[in-house]
């Protein structure tokens, strides 16, 4: 039950059990959240006054969603040991519009802003300057799927984005040494300040 996974202090929204809010999910829009040791799920767009993920937290969307799009009007903060994960939560091994070709040895990987690798890697598509796409899955080798494409990370801060844990939303190896990997996929961020010690990272598998 929703109810059960929240509680309030001092105007803050305390979520300490996994959580999912899809596109219609709007009581708590507005309020400032605090991660406790649980996955909050978002899909679709949503707006909080502030966000603070605590070690062990985790914010993300579900597979293949390409709407996550968060707007923090106040400050964003990720400590170490808390992340912003959508890391293999983009197309699956083969699809998507860079999927990696298929081979029986050496299948491509997915490609995004730049071609998969090997000669039959995915092509490029999206933009470079508003990355807003899905990763694309790597190819199968005819015994393995190729590894699924990275999600999509869209922060608009109007304040402070301290990110001291990791943001990332890299791409998923194949299942074996001869399937291609998926692409890393997006992470695109407005703030006013980025500060901190984290790690931002959109890799390819």
């Amino acid at each position: 039950d929703i109810y059960d996974a929240v509680f309030f202090i001092r105007e803050s929204l305390i979520v300490t059990e996994d959580l999912t809010l899809d596109t219609t999910d709007n009581e708590y829009e507005n309020n400032s959240i605090v991660i406790d040791g649980c996955t909050l799920t978002l899909n679709g767009p949503h707006t909080f006054s502030n966000i603070h993920i605590l070690s062990g937290g985790i914010l993300t969307h579900d597979a293949t969603v390409d709407s996550f799009d968060l707007t923090v009007t106040g400050d964003l903060s990720v400590d170490a040991g808390g992340s912003i994960n959508m890391d293999g939560l983009g197309y699956a091994g083969g699809s998507g519009p860079g999927a990696g070709g298929n081979h029986s040895y050496n299948a491509g990987g997915g490609g995004y802003g730049g071609r998969g690798g090997r000669s039959n890697g995915g092509d490029t598509y999206g933009s470079l300057t508003e990355p807003l796409d899905l990763g694309s899955g790597g190819g199968h080798d005819g015994s393995s799927y190729g590894g699924q494409g990275g999600g999509l990370i869209h922060l608009a801060v109007d304040g402070v984005l301290q990110n001291d844990g990791i943001i990332t939303a890299n791409g998923y190896n194949g299942g074996t040494s001869d399937a291609g990997g998926g692409s890393g996929g997006s992470i695109y961020i407005l703030t006013n300040t980025l500060a901190g010690v984290g790690t931002i990272s959109v890799n390819g598998g």
